[in-house]
């Protein structure tokens, strides 16, 4: 006999109501039916948790701030502007509705991070990174690990790799010349800008003046509009490219007070 099978759906989903998010999310996996139930009965929460893209936060090369790009709606707009801040800040990474986002502080000279909800405006200023090794040169990527069917707590991870010098040597003879000559007309590219996280699609750009929505399953392509910059590439001196980009999802929950 499944466990599905042992109580009646009623007495079964009063007891799941009665679980915490953590837990709940736990019993969504212990068998398919249980799944169905708590998908059904919207038991957890839904309506707060993150479903579609909001839009596409995009770091332009020497730009100090981030873009966000996103489609006209008639519902609640939520802003790309993070005026309310202590310092400007560029986004580093993204997570289920959730943004990391870096502030450089220029005296003293140090970098602050931030936890950032967009749709509700809530943040929260991270401790200090610890400091390198003196004498040793290292590169490190910030990242955010954040789910809200599990937990409304977040996590903070820095990967760290010591940078190791690598000798190179060029064979004449095995190495292979592509001619060019003829393919100097070739000016446009794609710049990859993310997955869809819940449907078949990926996100494109196209010589960053079209942003494109490609759909896998249709091989249909859909034109999101101009996404680059007004002004962005006409001064000397800039190269225009993308440095990072990161589709958004809303999440409607609260900060916990103790996170």
């Amino acid at each position: 006999v499944g466990m599905e099978n042992l109580l009646p759906e009623d007495v079964l989903v009063n007891i799941l109501h009665r679980l915490a998010p953590r837990c709940l999310a736990i019993s969504r996996c212990v068998c398919k039916p249980w799944r169905t139930i708590i998908d059904a009965r919207c038991l957890l929460r839904v309506d707060l948790l993150p479903h579609l893209v909001g839009g596409i936060f995009i770091n332009f090369h020497d730009l100090i701030l981030s873009e966000f790009i996103s489609r006209p709606s008639i519902g609640p707009t939520i802003s790309g502007n993070f005026n309310y801040l202590p310092h400007n800040s560029i986004v580093r990474d993204h997570c289920n509705g959730l943004l990391l986002l870096d502030g450089y502080v220029d005296y003293p000279a140090t970098q602050q991070y931030y936890v950032v909800n967009p749709a509700t405006r809530q943040w929260v200023q991270l401790p200090p990174c610890p400091s390198s090794h003196p004498g040793m040169y290292s590169e490190s990527m910030e990242y955010l690990v954040f789910d809200p069917r599990l937990s409304s707590q977040f996590e903070n991870a820095v990967y760290c790799e010591a940078i190791e010098e690598q000798k190179f040597e060029w064979d004449s003879d095995s190495d292979n010349v592509i001619d060019i000559n003829n393919r100097s007309n070739l000016t446009g590219y794609v710049t990859f800008l993310g997955f869809h996280p819940y449907k078949e699609v990926v996100f494109l750009s196209h010589t960053l003046t079209r942003g494109l929505a490609c759909h896998l399953n249709t091989r249909k392509v859909q034109d999101m509009g101009n996404i680059r910059p007004k002004y962005y590439g006409t001064d000397m001196g800039i190269q225009p490219f993308i440095e990072g980009s990161f589709p958004y999802t809303p999440w409607l929950g609260e900060f916990p007070e103790d996170n």
